[in-house]
């Protein structure tokens, strides 16, 4: 496959849209902040959240739709078992701040020796080093590989994961709004990103590419951008859904507890369309909510003769 260059928003600006279920899914609320902030915790129970007394559990399609944040999710939870497969990432050099970390902590087991503390300090292959340290101390090979392990994940960044949220060009797919608005009772945002004051954030909205051959690192020079053609690649098969993909790569401690990240994407909501089966208590506390805003709220009307839709304008 010819070598495809990752292409930004903010090079190619344009309005995009995401669609939203009315889920059941929970938000969390810092209660001890002076602004709004929220978190997405899936893999915490409710009820250890409210325990805390620290959050406030809150409808995640409310705070999507009125107060305007964009939570990320991880591509393990995505319909499609191919995407954003990635190769085993390659090891982050750790610090030397971390590597004295783990010296101070093989000292527990046993001294480490002069020599290897050198090596474990300068090295540019720490993994190697790490378990030449190991068999000098004369540990055996099941305690090496844990202790490996263990050392691995609370000292070293060597691990990161990625978390996505997907937009689309369109706004009238009739599948989509089935497959991912819980079957036309949800709704669907609007997004002007050029009203995003953070570049960054503009530049890490990729537009996916469609085909059946995955990309190929041996044709980029760059990892990073071998990567993010990875994660924006998908098959032929979804190319209705006209793509794009915000992308956040996250630090391993953030991943291991799921803390997913979220955007406040208030200022670049542009209108909301609500789905044909959405009950009329959440549509007009969706349009009450924008009354005199500026931020356009439309009704879809199922055409009589057609399979087909349009969406009018919402009077409150």
């Amino acid at each position: 496959m010819e070598k495809v260059q990752f292409q930004n928003l903010y090079n190619h600006p344009r309005l995009l849209y995401k669609f939203f279920p009315l889920s059941k899914e929970y938000a969390c609320k810092y209660l001890k902040s002076d602004i709004p902030a929220y978190m997405f915790t899936p893999n915490i129970a409710r009820a250890e959240m409210e325990s805390s007394g620290s959050f406030e559990m809150v409808d995640k399609w409310r705070v999507i739709a009125l107060e305007g944040v964009l939570f990320y999710t991880s591509p393990i939870f995505f319909n499609d078992p191919f995407d954003a497969v990635l190769p085993s990432a390659p090891e982050v050099i750790p610090t030397l701040e971390e590597r004295k970390q783990v010296i101070e902590s093989l000292n527990l087991i046993r001294r480490v020796k002069k020599d290897d503390e050198n090596r474990l300090l300068y090295s540019d292959d720490f993994d190697s080093a790490l378990l030449f340290v190991f068999k000098e101390m004369g540990l055996d090979v099941n305690c090496q590989n844990d202790l490996y392990q263990q050392m691995k994940k609370e000292f070293i960044r060597y691990r990161e994961e990625v978390a996505i949220s997907c937009f689309t060009e369109v706004n009238n797919s009739k599948l989509m709004w089935a497959h991912y608005a819980d079957n036309y009772k949800g709704f669907c945002i609007e997004y002007d990103f050029s009203k995003s004051h953070d570049v960054e954030f503009q530049k890490g909205i990729g537009k996916v590419l469609y085909t059946n051959k995955r990309p190929c690192q041996e044709d980029y020079e760059d990892y990073a951008q071998y990567e993010k053609m990875l994660l924006c690649t998908k098959a032929e098969c979804w190319s209705y859904e006209k793509e794009w993909r915000s992308i956040n790569i996250l630090p391993y401690k953030q991943y291991i507890n799921k803390f997913y990240p979220i955007v406040d994407a208030k200022q670049c909501i542009t209108a909301i369309y609500l789905g044909c089966k959405m009950p009329q208590e959440y549509q007009d506390e969706i349009a009450q909510h924008y009354k005199d805003s500026g931020v356009k709220i439309y009704k879809m009307i199922l055409k009589d003769n057609y399979f087909d839709f349009y969406f009018e304008e919402y009077n409150v």
